[in-house]
């Protein structure tokens, strides 16, 4: 699993001896770090007295927060060391602030000197997931008074700020899931899945997944994809018009399985599939129809893939479960007269299953993750 890379900047580039020991200590907390000059407000003594430090605020908190007891003494020693790089007033005029910077997501969390260690168990304990993309910029600040992080909206024309919700526990990750620790290469096969750039029969991405003509395993693709650019789940959601948990639910099968998780016969997945009664009875209907009135004249029964993309594409369901396919397939077991499915959970109830078919393990589209050194049935899974 790569590591999280985040990106130093500094007001005057730094030194090969100190590249060499940002380097060291960014290794030692399990982050990859490149280091370079800025020009925020010039150079000194007209710049604005900066070190930035470049990387997804939300994942970057989870990464300390994952250690419970140690997170904010490595966070406050990590900060503290940075400050040290442009501390010495006799060369740089003043002491040098430090901020987190995430760009992408509209974030900017301002580290002062002298903030107490309660203020770093705070800035843990607080959950930023919800912001990102579509979001309003923020800034994130400790206020002493009140003794917590806020977060101030810096488009609003006056002071607005908000008070940030806080983990669903001690240690725990964001309460909204993300991919994280994807590869350049991962990442640009990713792309070529989402934006159809191949051959337009089964696209070639270098990790063992091709789009095709496979809705299912297309927006599977776009959530991770997009999860791993730092967009939020309602983004996200909106984006593709899929449900915020069926977002979540993409999300965290691809931390637990990789790649695998992306096929149409994905089998894993600790949350069952729940759909409602419109989405049973249109399923069913489109089953009983056969495939021929779906463009399939070829075919004289359904077969698990195609049922998938036909229920997916044709926007029947948001999304299909392998061992839901198999059953529906099964019109004989899995109809009654009135053409009522008995199978996965409507409404969140779970009905009754007339098959005991167990879920087979497939490693569909683990073939190049191998390659990259990636063994999806085995990821590590975030702390979400």
């Amino acid at each position: 699993m790569s590591l999280l890379e985040t990106r130093l900047l500094l007001d005057t580039g730094p030194t090969a001896q100190e590249v060499r020991e940002i380097q060291r200590r960014f290794a030692a907390l399990d982050l990859a770090v490149t280091a370079e000059g800025h020009s925020y407000g010039g150079p000194p003594p007209t710049s604005a007295f900066l070190i930035v430090l470049n990387a997804p605020v939300a994942r970057l908190l989870d990464h300390f927060a994952a250690e419970i007891a140690e997170g904010p003494d490595r966070l406050r020693e990590l900060v503290d060391f940075l400050r040290s790089l442009r501390a010495d007033p006799r060369r740089w005029g003043r002491p040098h602030a430090v901020t987190i910077e995430d760009a992408a997501n509209g974030i900017t969390a301002t580290l002062a000197a002298e903030l107490p260690r309660a203020a770093y168990e705070g800035l843990l304990a607080v959950d930023v997931s919800a912001v990102g993309r579509g979001s309003s910029p923020v800034d994130l600040a400790w206020d002493p008074r009140l003794e917590r992080w806020t977060a101030t909206l810096t488009e609003a024309p006056m002071p607005v700020a908000r008070r940030l919700p806080t983990r669903a526990g001690s240690g725990a990750g964001s309460a909204e899931p993300s991919v994280v620790g994807l590869g350049t290469a991962e990442i640009a096969g990713l792309w070529r899945v989402v934006h159809g750039v191949g051959d337009g029969v089964g696209v070639s991405d270098g990790i063992g997944v091709g789009v095709g003509d496979s809705a299912v395993r297309w927006q599977r693709a776009y959530v991770v994809l997009y999860s791993s650019m730092g967009w939020t789940t309602a983004s996200i959601a909106a984006r593709t018009m899929l449900s915020p948990e069926r977002v979540r639910t993409v999300i965290r099968n691809f931390n637990r399985d990789g790649f695998a998780a992306l096929e149409t016969l994905y089998a894993g997945g600790d949350a069952p599939l729940r759909m409602t009664e419109a989405e049973h009875r249109d399923a069913a209907a489109a089953v009983r129809r056969g495939p021929h009135c779906f463009g399939l004249p070829d075919r004289s029964e359904w077969d698990a893939e195609s049922l998938a993309q036909v229920l997916v594409g044709q926007g029947i369901v948001e999304d299909v479960d392998a061992r839901w396919l198999e059953e529906l397939t099964g019109i004989g077991s899995g109809l009654d007269r009135e053409g009522t499915w008995e199978g996965a959970s409507v409404g969140g109830t779970a009905t009754t299953r007339k098959s005991t078919t167990s879920r087979p393990r497939t490693n569909t589209g683990s073939m190049a993750a191998t390659q990259q050194g990636r063994a999806p049935s085995h990821r590590r899974a975030h702390p979400h």
